[in-house]
């Protein structure tokens, strides 16, 4: 049994796939096993994957009857592992030396269900880095504890969901059936959400152990289209979040999440594009009010946009 099992799924990665499995095979904590899903990728991966399981037995390569996705992959993988300790990657990112190492010898050590840490956000046009730290800023009162209840974080707390910058425990996640959305788009969100809701303990390494490639605007606005799964995605972490046993203790950073985060994408691909602007405003202003309904939206008032909210909710402001 090894003790770290990843997971990265291929389709058309073959332009970085090599500086991808380089930075695994050189890291300074070697006891792991890789566990390729292969989501019928029409490209050359598969084969650069071989070349490199010919003299590496650590290596193993699944295929998926038809392209299901990065989720439904990622899930397949979680099936697959054997390791004590489940990481992620994506195939064309790459981690630190040293990244394997201390995320294991920190989970061990705190006997933690997850460990956080950061990554860099690499830009290839201008070949720059930037930490990205904004998402541990609401740990920073206990960022150096080894026992933080991650459900117990209060306010603008979750800031992003990514799964590629946690180790996990194995038995955490297959135990409470922790698993990614079967979407195309945004498929981190339900994983990383019940992963909160569920974790007895976590904890923080406070630097950056792994590299993301941020692609410019092009790529991006192909996801506008998409639209639609940002919103089943989130739908799908509040269903779980209902059924967790901490909900209560985690619902008020939720909703500020779930607002926050669809009017996020709302800026940033519908409000210019006139094709999504009108269906996307539809379902922001379902979401919301459906909120509104159910909680007390005027309690997290300062973490939101509050006469934002009401306008698209199209709900009067209270008279004083």
């Amino acid at each position: 049994m090894p003790k770290i099992s990843l997971i990265i799924p291929i389709y058309n990665g073959e332009k970085y796939l090599r500086q991808c499995i380089d930075s695994i095979l050189c890291q300074t904590f070697q006891d792991f096993e890789i566990i390729f899903v292969n989501d019928c990728t029409p490209d050359n991966s598969i084969e650069i994957i071989k070349e490199y399981a010919q003299n590496d037995n650590r290596i193993k390569i699944i295929k998926n009857l038809w392209n299901k996705g990065q989720g439904a992959s990622r899930n397949e993988g979680i099936k697959h592992a054997t390791g004590e300790y489940l990481m992620f990657q994506d195939q064309d990112d790459w981690f630190e030396p040293t990244a394997f190492e201390e995320a294991y010898n920190q989970i061990t050590k705190n006997n933690n269900d997850y460990v956080i840490f950061l990554f860099n956000n690499y830009y290839p046009e201008v070949n720059t880095y930037e930490l990205a730290n904004t998402r541990i800023l609401p740990f920073e009162p206990v960022i150096n504890e080894p026992d933080i209840k991650p459900w117990a974080i209060k306010g603008k707390s979750i800031i992003s969901t990514f799964a590629w910058c946690q180790i996990y425990r194995t038995d955490f996640i297959k135990k409470n059936k922790i698993q990614f959305s079967k979407q195309r788009n945004g498929e981190d969100t339900p994983f990383c959400i019940k992963a909160r809701a569920y974790a007895e303990s976590i904890s923080i390494i406070n630097k950056p152990l792994y590299n993301y490639r941020v692609y410019n605007e092009q790529t991006t606005s192909r996801l506008r289209q998409k639209y639609k799964e940002l919103f089943k995605v989130r739908e799908e972490a509040y269903k779980a979040l209902l059924k967790s046993p901490h909900k209560d203790d985690m619902m008020e950073s939720f909703l500020i999440y779930y607002i926050r985060s669809i009017w996020y994408w709302y800026k940033r691909n519908a409000r210019d594009d006139k094709t999504i602007r009108h269906g996307y405003c539809k379902m922001m202003r379902k979401v919301y009010r459906m909120l509104y309904k159910k909680y007390d939206i005027e309690a997290i008032k300062d973490y939101i946009n509050y006469e934002n909210f009401l306008d698209v909710a199209k709900i009067a402001k209270k008279q004083k």
